[in-house]
């Protein structure tokens, strides 16, 4: 007996939502206009919502019942939204300096699912008469699919609260209105989130429970609106929100800018004093040279020096000092007169007072050790 087809207000309305939210990530993906990091990330959390619902669109119309193994062929979109929104948030909110090093760890989840879910199609299709798998095991799995997928879910908006509120934390330099205001959106988000994952857990528990079929379930269509209207918000928002973040970040950093190129060096001649006074005399040379004995050597104030430095220098006092001596010991190492003697004596002529700080000062200005550098230097 054909099954005929079931159209109503509610997958009309997913639908609509479903197919724009692909045609609208396309245009994000393929337009140079929304060429970012950011919007990369969000186009594909709009395209796997809208793909998901889809799927159970095809499945709630009874449109999938013309295609043979449809319940089989199925990809968890579901598993690569929440991933997705956290490299979004990354990006958005940190810029392209420090995206995550292990990011790809969101993703073993799903892909995990999606060979299970090969698996399964394959033994529906190839096996079923030379292996029988309980009928409870399979539902079982799906289940456990959609639980583990919830706490997953959970578990993702978990980090993306700490990384929104870290990011309040550590820009004090603003306003906290300022901030507040670039991520209000993202944790309205997050809380609308969190209530499409109770929607969830509840509509699963009550399948189980009374035995319900997994598309069958009316319930489902809160879901399925949901995320329709997930994918409209997230359009707007996350194109807007991203584009006046960016614009006023870029603002921050032209009158930061503006503001350095004004600033006149603090007393540039003083700095020159302190500069030559330091190397003709050689002070570096002590290892317990230090801004309070240059301080009063100059009866000069202590931060006052680390000012001029600050602002006439291209790194600050300790570094300073330490490339002084890294250049003396370099003198050492290169001169055939001092092969015999060991590095640390050098180092310690040098002005360095352990070898440990020694060989950290010398790697860090030279790019590799003492010794290494003796041996390309001596023939």
């Amino acid at each position: 007996m054909e099954i005929p087809l079931n159209f109503n207000v509610f997958n009309i309305i997913i639908i609509f939502g479903a197919t724009q939210g692909v045609f609208f990530s396309l245009v994000v993906l393929l337009n140079k206009k929304y060429k970012s990091s950011a919007n990369f990330y969000l186009a594909q959390v709009i395209l796997y919502l809208s793909l998901n619902n889809l799927y159970y669109w095809f499945a709630d119309t009874n449109i999938s019942n013309d295609f043979e193994y449809f319940e089989n062929i199925y990809i968890p979109w579901n598993l690569l939204i929440l991933p997705m929104f956290y490299y979004f948030t990354t990006s958005y909110l940190r810029g392209k300096r420090k995206m995550l090093k292990n990011k790809n760890f969101f993703l073993i989840p799903f892909f995990v699912c999606l060979i299970m879910h090969f698996l399964l199609f394959l033994y529906h299709v190839f096996l079923t008469e030379l292996i029988t798998i309980p009928i409870e095991f399979i539902r079982g799995f799906y289940y456990a699919e959609e639980y583990f997928s919830v706490l997953f879910s959970v578990f993702i908006m978990y980090k993306l609260f700490i990384l929104v509120t870290t990011y309040e934390k550590n820009h004090s330099e603003y306003s906290i209105k300022k901030v507040t205001v670039e991520t209000k959106w993202l944790k309205q988000l997050l809380y609308f989130g969190l209530l499409i994952c109770f929607i969830w857990i509840v509509i699963v528990l009550s399948s189980q429970l009374n035995s319900y079929n997994l598309f069958g379930n009316w319930t489902r269509y809160f879901l399925w609106l949901s995320m329709s209207f997930l994918i409209y918000w997230l359009g707007y928002s996350g194109i807007y929100y991203s584009g006046i973040f960016n614009q006023r970040q870029q603002i921050r950093k032209n009158i930061l800018i503006t503001e350095r190129a004004k600033e006149k060096p603090i007393n540039t001649s003083k700095f020159l004093e302190i500069e030559t006074i330091i190397q003709s005399e050689k002070l570096f040379l002590n290892p317990h040279f230090s801004l309070f004995v240059l301080s009063k050597k100059t009866n000069l104030n202590e931060s006052y020096i680390s000012q001029l430095f600050n602002k006439n220098s291209t790194v600050n006092f300790t570094t300073y000092i330490n490339r002084l001596r890294v250049k003396e010991a370099k003198l050492f190492l290169k001169n055939e007169a001092y092969q015999n003697y060991t590095i640390i004596s050098i180092g310690l002529e040098a002005g360095f007072n352990s070898k440990s700080a020694f060989y950290t000062a010398f790697k860090k200005e030279a790019g590799l050790t003492p010794m290494t550098y003796k041996q390309k230097n001596i023939s």
